[in-house]
């Protein structure tokens, strides 16, 4: 029964995420608001619907009940999320009387409460194997945090450490915050704590979920220990300033939806902006290693092969996928090229 139920919930699902990509503060209009409500209401009653058609109904009670099956509990967990769900799609839904700065305000909270309620929803879809994608709202502070990370791994590589040395760095790095992640699973104490420190740059399923940071480390160790210098610092770089920039666009000017809720807008700024950071860190730090065309087409590799793995990746974070593709694409083009 939890599959079936799954299997049902998951369009609605994605027609929650959808409505909250649209209730992003960075496309709000007041302008928009009656289609919002109405769009919200619709999935409310789709929710109530889905809830009443029987799917969900207890069994007859037998003579000698047995031990509730420990395969029924994510049904159970599953049909409650799905009611505070529809609970959030009906009793937070702005006022439309509001004035235009309470109603921004209040449509921001609206979101906020929505999306606490879609990441425990979408948990509880992934413990019965469907997936649906994450919510990523707007967060300057994560952009900022995102860009000066990069870029100081890439002056503790290039300037302060050296390759040899950053290495290591990399590995204490990676190492430390698996260890977090072993201890939020271990004591939810301790996950409280940690999203609560971090909740300007956090997003709200890494409460659930291995977190971007860890992602991050992992993949810059790996890159160190596999890597040339300059393809490792090529793909930070991208990682650095492309991602960050793509989701700025994207959410702004994003029109032509693409895979996965990516907008054709935001891909080619990464691969634009990927380029450039590319082609800039390597004729900055590498120019003695590689020639100006081969610069141009590691940079050119990279970005692309960097490009796609962020607009196709769904189960694996692009914190991981982006710098190894990235690696990936600057490799093959050199290879191409008889470097």
């Amino acid at each position: 029964m939890s599959t079936t139920l799954a299997l049902q919930t998951r369009p609605l699902a994605l027609e929650i995420h959808r409505l909250l990509a649209d209730l992003d503060p960075a496309r709000w209009r007041r302008g928009l608001e009656t289609k919002l409500r109405t769009r919200s209401e619709r999935i409310a009653a789709n929710l109530a619907s889905l809830l009443g058609d029987g799917t969900t109904e207890a069994p007859p009670t037998p003579a000698v009940a047995p031990a509730p099956a420990p395969a029924e509990a994510p049904t159970e967990t599953l049909v409650e999320r799905l009611h505070h769900m529809g609970e959030l799609l009906r009793a937070r839904l702005p006022s439309p009387s509001l004035a235009y700065d309470e109603a921004r305000a209040a449509w921001r909270s609206y979101r906020e409460e929505l999306s606490r309620g879609y990441e425990s929803l979408a948990q509880a879809l992934r413990g019965s194997a469907v997936v649906v994608p994450g919510v990523r709202p707007e967060n300057r502070a994560r952009s900022l945090f995102h860009i000066l990370s990069a870029f100081s791994s890439l002056i503790l590589f290039e300037v302060i450490l050296g390759p040899y040395y950053a290495r290591f760095a990399a590995l204490a790095f990676a190492g430390t915050f698996w260890c977090l992640e072993g201890l939020r699973r271990v004591v939810p104490s301790s996950n409280d704590f940690l999203m609560g420190l971090f909740k300007h740059i956090a997003h709200p399923q890494e409460r659930y979920r291995v977190n971007s940071s860890t992602w991050y480390g992992t993949a810059l160790a790996i890159l160190c220990f596999t890597q040339e210098p300059a393809t490792t610092a090529a793909a930070v770089a991208i990682l650095g300033l492309a991602d960050p920039a793509a989701a700025f666009i994207g959410r702004r000017f994003g029109r032509i939806r693409l895979l996965h809720g990516r907008s054709l807008e935001g891909s080619l700024t990464f691969v634009a902006v990927g380029f450039v950071a590319a082609f800039a860190w390597l004729r900055l730090f590498h120019a003695a290693e590689l020639t100006l065309a081969l610069a141009l087409a590691a940079a050119t590799g990279a970005a692309l092969v960097a490009g796609v793995a962020e607009h196709v990746s769904r189960r694996i974070d692009d914190n991981f996928a982006i710098p190894l593709a990235g690696a990936a694409g600057m490799w093959l083009a050199l290879r191409i090229c008889g470097a």
